[in-house]
């Protein structure tokens, strides 16, 4: 028991001396040491040039970026602001590296101000490290971030059991007391300390006997594989300056495993090139002490000239908004509008309308921000295809105008896939029934029963759908998707009977509407991999129909479509007797002309979004 009190007091002595100490690299000087009658100590910065580690923030971003790994950016409380010191310049000096996180669209989870109404509480006196407990009231906020961010669920997590730590105060005959949380459980730890002597073998041991003996601030990295049954969801990096390392302990208490880079301390590799070459993580954290300046991530490198660039060609692209998109060049649409004249011409000479639907794009127009040197023509090409349409006397609806206006930005698109979610295409769906009611004067949708959300469930599953198109990406990276299924309350009483035509060969699928027009397999599947859109009518086919036997509508009416429509399908089968759905670039026994003609539709309904126009030119041939 006394040797475990010496390291731990030798622990502090050593904690004690590297606080007092200005983190090395150029940056802020320090005025006049304060001191405060309580006893706290306080070294004012003076106005300095952070340019270069806003670059090194830059590098170490764009490594990150490059590997699909997120990065989150803490800011930290500094001890000065926190206090309210007058003469010191720690926030004005950081604004460079602030400003550099806003137009990188960086993650950051701002807690500068959290501090302010009881500093005294939360850092050391005599240095400007926080204490455990302000390291505790930071985690909580990581991990709270967690779910919404990054689809991390920590459940169970230690910082959200008021039960699970207890405290631990060492009394130092040096300065101040140290205190630390320690889980009231015994549970077993597995670390392995990385110093600038090479490896230490890993050992096993209890959280203080093994955490705290090893966390000493020239240590290089800390490898901590937590078995504790609290550690889930991602391994972490976490790259900080601390002096104060009692947050280490808890990341172990939260996440799998866990690597602590000291950016204060590298001798040969620098943190960029060791994440680079690093691919069994799935997160990076920066926790870095804002006092003072940050220390060279490329220490003794040029990283004025060593700027790695994010290649946007070959990895996927968040905006503003930490959405993925995809973004498309410029093509000539006169074509698919001489297309769509002429089938327009040949299907109203047999008694069938023409309506074109144009979906919205994930990149909004005046509301989304891309990277910069990132620029998308996919709505240039939707204006000139409609302005075509209009001069043409086509009819169309636009729902690139309303959806901003009427829908939350946040719940348009998915974050990870380019589809419009199924309450987007619900609401989609009830602007294009409406229409056919009010405009068009159909006998559709009575008194607002198909489109009044208080008539339908809407079956919801959090943290769920990781599109096709994101599944080659750490899943973390965006962060998984809620997914909706929406149902009327009285589905039990409906009777639906869904075929599907895959050129010639017949499925056929028949009962309420849930079973009907849903796929439940993939919302039943424990697999996030597992593309949950095929849940809407079980995805693309060639051709669809859909018998409503307790439908109002008479009318006979044809969707032309691409994935967008497969939820707003399903909606849209609630008003018609009976109703087809075809898919041209699938569909192989006629071409869209001969299979319209030769049928009597009261409508022929195209639903397509936007990107279509680049990606897929084929959708426009008609005959």
């Amino acid at each position: 028991m006394k040797l475990k009190f010496l390291i731990i007091l030798l622990f502090i002595l050593l904690l004690s001396s590297c606080g007092n100490q200005t983190p090395s690299g150029e940056g802020a000087e320090t005025g006049d040491i304060q001191q405060s009658e309580e006893g706290y100590i306080f070294e004012p910065y003076q106005k300095a040039d952070l340019s270069a580690k806003a670059l090194d923030i830059k590098n170490l971003y764009y490594a990150l970026y490059t590997n699909r790994v997120p990065m989150l950016y803490v800011k930290l409380p500094d001890k000065n602001t926190s206090f309210g010191i007058d003469n010191d310049y720690t926030q004005e000096n950081l604004k460079v590296i602030y400003d550099l996180l806003e137009d990188e669209f960086v993650d950051v989870l701002d807690l500068s101000e959290i501090f302010k109404d009881s500093p005294e509480d939360y850092f050391y006196k005599h240095n400007n490290a926080i204490n455990a407990a302000g390291n505790l009231e930071i985690m909580k906020r990581i991990v709270q971030l967690m779910p919404d961010y990054y689809s991390l669920l920590l459940n169970g997590s230690a910082v959200d059991n008021a039960s699970y730590y207890k405290s631990v105060t060492v009394q130092a005959e040096y300065k101040e007391d140290y205190t630390y949380f320690a889980p009231a459980n015994d549970y077993d730890y597995r670390t392995r300390y990385y110093g600038n002597s090479g490896n230490v073998p890993a050992v096993s041991g209890k959280y203080d006997e093994i955490i705290f003996q090893k966390l000493a601030p020239d240590q290089m990295t800390t490898n901590i594989s937590c078995d504790n049954g609290y550690g889930k969801g991602a391994n972490v990096i976490v790259v900080h300056n601390l002096d104060d390392l009692s947050i280490l302990a808890m990341f172990a208490d939260n996440f799998d495993k866990v690597i602590a880079y000291d950016v204060r301390n590298f001798t040969g590799e620098t943190v960029i090139s060791l994440i680079r070459s690093t691919t069994s993580y799935e997160l990076c954290i920066t926790l870095l002490n804002p006092n003072g300046s940050y220390p060279a991530f490329n220490k003794g490198r040029d990283v004025v000239n060593q700027v790695y660039e994010a290649d946007n060609s070959n990895i996927p692209i968040k905006d503003n908004n930490r959405l993925l998109q995809v973004v498309y060049e410029e093509v000539d649409v006169s074509l698919y509008i001489k297309n769509m004249v002429e089938f327009r011409d040949a299907v109203t000479a047999k008694g069938t309308e023409v309506l074109f639907v144009q979906a919205p794009f994930k990149v909004l127009r005046g509301i989304t921000v891309l990277p910069a040197g990132i620029v998308d023509y996919t709505n240039d090409a939707a204006d000139k295809f409609l302005a075509g349409l209009k001069e043409n006397n086509v009819n169309y609806m636009d729902l690139r105008i309303d959806v901003v206006k009427e829908v939350p930005l946040s719940e348009i698109f998915y974050k990870n896939d380019n589809h419009w979610t199924g309450d987007t295409a619900f609401w989609g769906y009830t602007k294009v029934i409406n229409f056919l009611r009010d405009e068009w004067k159909w006998d559709v949708n009575p008194d607002n029963i198909f489109t009044d959300r208080d008539n339908f469930i809407f079956e919801e599953y959090e943290h769920f759908y990781l599109s096709h198109f994101a599944q080659s990406y750490n899943a973390h990276f965006i962060g998984l998707d809620k997914f909706s299924l929406i149902y009327p309350k009285n589905n039990a009483d409906t009777h639906f009977k869904t075929t599907y035509n895959d050129n010639g060969r017949l499925t056929v699928v028949q009962g309420t509407y849930y079973d009907a027009v849903y796929d439940k397999y993939p919302v039943q599947v424990d697999d996030y991999n597992y593309n949950r859109y095929l849940a809407y009518l079980s995805g693309n086919s060639p051709l669809i129909t859909i018998e409503n036997f307790d439908g109002l509508s008479d009318k006979k009416v044809l969707v032309v479509k691409d994935s967008f429509a497969n939820s707003f399908n399903c909606y849209l089968s609630l008003n018609f007797k009976h109703f087809d759905i075809i898919d041209v670039r699938l569909y192989t026994l006629d071409t869209l002309t001969e299979f319209v003609t030769k049928r009597d539709y009261d409508l022929a309904l195209f639903l397509y979004n936007p990107s279509i126009y680049i990606s897929t030119p084929g959708i426009f041939k008609f005959k």
